[in-house]
């Protein structure tokens, strides 16, 4: 946000010596009592909102256990009674996507009890892309009952995960942090690592385009295992929650096109074919990045879990992953 665009309600900016040498985390603004961001926006579209922070000692105040406030934007809940723990990776970085219309856009920090509420960095930046996220999506429910959502760009979406599978930790066109997919496979030994693709990655062919993520997420992948049928990973999520679920696809293991069709499946209970054709061309795109959108309903597991497999009808028995990302709907404000 360019400098004069914005205004702060009641509150004190501070700096201080910290673990760390990033200059970005070496200020910050406290405030003891509710106050608000005021940025004057003057595009209406699609925009990120990220909040960055690093807790730190200052005086004899330890921000780590004693910051507890609220987040929220209009009618929209942030975070709520949000602190960071003692052993959270450094630093905490809360991103949102959301359709701001011009005009003035208030962030409202709030303390609870007698804490404090902080924050190192804001960032608000309009996504290049207008259709970077469309406004109605099939509904998934745990059971695999199939509904349809109208209205995905009124809400305010909080990434929760966003996995580069195949491939390392980076950083994409839009700065998004993308984060290696170990953790999350259910079974390792069901999957392998891909050979890095190292040809030209075809962008706007088959959806995808260069800010729906980074050559590096293209570029890699898992497949299967020889003696595997399925690969899943779980993640963690809200309970009962909604969720919109994007995974990326490039088909960069195969040698020739329209040997390598696939399902993907949510919960196990709900499979969607993956094939990389193009419907106008009528021909099947080699090394052309896609994606899949749905929302899916989590259950009070607090799980979701996304698997791919082969199909009978295809040339090839394999299937591939680049990635994949989940973003939580805000709750809305009484």
């Amino acid at each position: 946000m360019n400098q004069g665009t914005f205004r702060v309600g009641q509150s004190y900016p501070i700096s201080f010596t910290s673990s760390t040498d990033i200059p970005l985390y070496q200020t910050a603004r406290f405030f003891e009592q509710p106050a608000s961001y005021e940025f004057e926006i003057l595009d209406y579209g699609l925009y990120y909102v990220r909040l960055h922070f690093y807790p730190y000692m200052h005086g004899k105040t330890n921000l780590i256990p004693n910051s507890r406030f609220d987040v929220s934007i209009a009618n929209f809940s942030l975070l709520s009674n949000f602190g960071i723990e003692k052993n959270s990776k450094l630093p905490v970085i809360q991103e949102f996507l959301l359709t701001l219309k011009g005009g003035v856009f208030n962030l409202h920090f709030a303390p609870r009890g007698k804490s404090i509420a902080f924050v190192n960095a804001i960032e608000v930046f309009l996504v290049p892309d207008k259709d970077f996220v469309m406004d109605d999506f099939p509904v998934i429910t745990p059971t695999g009952k199939q509904a349809t959502y109208v209205g995905v760009r009124s809400q305010v979406l909080r990434t929760i995960h966003r996995v580069n599978v195949g491939g390392p930790e980076t950083n994409d066109t839009l700065w998004r942090p993308w984060i290696p997919d170990d953790a999350f496979l259910l079974s390792p030994a069901s999957a392998k690592t891909c050979p890095p693709y190292n040809g030209e990655v075809r962008y706007d062919v088959l959806g995808a385009n260069i800010y729906s993520a980074t050559d590096v997420v293209y570029n890699t992948c898992k497949e299967l295992a020889s003696n595997s049928s399925l690969i899943t990973w779980r993640f963690d999520v809200s309970k009962n929650a909604r969720h919109l679920l994007r995974l990326h696809f490039c088909d960069i293991i195969s040698l020739r096109s329209a040997v390598v069709k696939f399902d993907a499946s949510i919960y196990s209970n709900f499979k969607q074919m993956i094939y990389p054709y193009d419907p106008f061309n009528k021909v099947v795109q080699l090394s052309a990045p896609f994606y899949w959108d749905l929302l899916v309903d989590s259950d009070d597991s607090g799980v979701i879990s996304v698997s791919i497999g082969p199909r009978q009808d295809s040339t090839n028995k394999n299937a591939y992953l680049n990635g994949l990302e989940i973003l939580e709907f805000s709750k809305e404000l009484n």
